[in-house]
């Protein structure tokens, strides 16, 4: 996970079905081919630039994205086993 912040003279600029915001940051799944190069074009631009983010930020984003709700004082060993459990759910069956 990658995140760019556009700091451009428009709001809002939308790429690619991506809409960057002016100063906030958006997250970009650079482990897809599209995230990636959407990540290398956007990082070209001269009002664009990555974001220095920690594991936990990333990791709660992610788990958000899937629809699980994150308390805060999760550590990040909490947040690891959340996010091994949302991307790998047991089967219901057993």
């Amino acid at each position: 996970m990658t995140v760019l912040v556009y700091s451009g003279p428009l709001e809002a600029v939308t790429i690619r079905g991506v809409t960057f915001i002016q100063g906030e940051p958006t997250h970009v799944d650079v482990s897809t081919q599209a995230g990636a190069l959407l990540a290398k074009k956007m990082l070209a631009w001269p009002d664009v630039n990555e974001a220095v983010v920690d594991e936990v930020d990333v990791i709660r984003a992610t788990l958000e994205g899937l629809g699980v709700k994150v308390d805060k004082r999760w550590g990040i060993e909490r947040l690891r086993e959340e996010l091994a459990a949302a991307e790998n759910p047991a089967d219901p069956a057993e």
